[in-house]
């Protein structure tokens, strides 16, 4: 059984119907309206994911402030890291983000 939006698309992949759409006045004027809007979206799209990375370094910064003024929170980090080091089997079972997190933290003092 074909389902109807099928049959609506077969309708419009005619030749004779997308010449009579493209010459109709109405037709472009909603193409255009339609391009216009896909701009907006991805506009809005990307200041949404330059806002997103943006608070994400904020947060990065504020850990990496929190970790170099508190000598206790970065001698656990320190010893942690030391650790999978010295234990690479350990190392393996680690999520790979909190090792990927591990290398961020500056350990200079």
């Amino acid at each position: 059984m074909v389902e109807r939006s099928e049959i609506w698309q077969d309708f419009f992949k005619d030749h004779q119907t997308n010449r009579a759409l493209a010459s109709s006045e109405v037709w472009q004027n909603y193409l255009q309206a339609e391009v216009a809007r896909d701009e907006i979206r991805n506009q809005i799209a990307l200041e949404k994911k330059i806002d997103d990375e943006n608070e994400a370094m904020a947060a990065l910064d504020s850990f990496r402030e929190k970790i170099a003024n508190n000598p206790a929170l970065k001698a656990k980090f320190k010893k942690v890291l030391a650790t999978l080091e010295e234990r690479p089997g350990l190392k393996e079972k680690t999520d790979p983000a909190f090792l990927q997190g591990l290398s961020l933290i500056d350990f200079e003092d």
